[in-house]
């Protein structure tokens, strides 16, 4: 019976690149004979027979690319989420290829799974990588193509970001140095990654301006609604001045539990975002935001993944910027 192998362990064993073993068995692309001839002996010499991903991805492409997104109800309706899809379907369409939406929930991954398992795809996106994740570890196991948007400490991993830890750090220090005394926090789920990147630009802010963080006002984990308001009212209750909210889901719950509170509550206490969509829901209160292009991520994500299907170099991290901005009450 023969052995299975990896395009990867070919590669390795040969002192090649992945893409020239699969132009090699598949005959398609530009390749010298003599490494053409190297690498198919080494096969056969070997009695080795190409395991299934490997043979799925030298035999044809799907035309198809995969995104994936949180699996939590209200991520399709996520202005975030839903201009990543736009981004990577712009990129798409131009390479006359579509676009297939999936989910993942935590460590069940197994819509990714059928999508490698049924050959449906030729890369994916993942929107919103967490610190261990099943994801990643199934991906490059079965050496499909990926791209992770967000930062990771991996430096094997293609990833695209904007640049949350700078932005929270600049953000945070600017409300410190006018004034502000005792900023709050609340942020979300601490096994994403981007939590942990605005949470660290938060404390090298408060620190940047000479400040102490207080922990006793940080909350995270603060994943719901109600779990939002209640956190609100602790923090007025330990006399934050300013709260932090890590996007707009979370500073728009803040925002409206302030106001049934108390008006003038939202004249005493700010309010900052570190991810603004830009919506208009804050009618009597000027809002300081952090603002990122998600669209603009998205499509370069897509454009790395591409260029990782074509077996094209390409660089393993891109970070893009990011905006302070001003977000004026609107009279209704």
């Amino acid at each position: 019976m023969k052995k299975e192998i990896t395009i990867s362990n070919i590669a390795e064993k040969l002192g090649v690149s992945k893409s020239t073993v699969s132009r090699a068995i598949s005959g398609k692309g530009r390749i010298g004979k003599e490494t053409r001839d190297k690498i198919l002996n080494y096969i056969m010499d070997n009695e080795y027979q190409l395991n299934g991903t490997a043979y799925g991805t030298i035999r044809s492409k799907t035309y198809s690319i995969g995104i994936a997104i949180p699996a939590f109800s209200d991520a399709i309706h996520s202005p975030f989420f839903q201009r990543c899809i736009l981004g990577a379907c712009e990129v798409a369409q131009a390479m006359e290829y579509d676009v297939i939406v999936s989910s993942i929930d935590n460590d069940n991954i197994r819509a990714i799974e059928r999508l490698v398992e049924n050959k449906k795809i030729d890369g994916i996106i993942l929107t919103r990588p967490l610190i261990h994740d099943r994801a990643i570890t199934y991906l490059k196991e079965h050496e499909v193509p990926f791209v992770v948007i967000g930062s990771l400490d991996d430096e094997d991993i293609y990833q695209v970001d904007s640049d949350n830890k700078s932005g929270c750090k600049e953000l945070t220090s600017y409300m410190a140095m006018i004034g502000m005394k005792r900023i709050g926090l609340i942020g979300g789920n601490r096994n994403h990654k981007v939590t942990l990147d605005r949470y660290s630009g938060f404390e090298e802010g408060v620190h940047q301006a000479g400040k102490e963080v207080d922990y006793n006002l940080v909350f995270l984990d603060i994943l719901s609604e109600s779990a939002i308001r209640q956190t609100v009212k602790k923090l007025v209750r330990m006399g934050a001045d300013c709260i932090a909210c890590m996007d707009d889901y979370i500073c728009i719950h803040a925002f409206k539990e302030l106001k049934k509170m108390d008006d003038k509550l939202l004249q005493e206490i700010k309010l900052i975002s570190f991810y603004g969509t830009g919506d208009k829901e804050f009618q009597g209160l000027d809002i300081y935001s952090l603002q990122y292009d998600p669209h603009k991520v998205s499509a370069e994500a897509a454009r790395v993944l591409f260029q990782l299907v074509r077996g094209e170099k390409t660089n393993k991290k891109t970070k893009l910027g990011y905006e302070v901005i001003l977000r004026k009450t609107v009279e209704i």
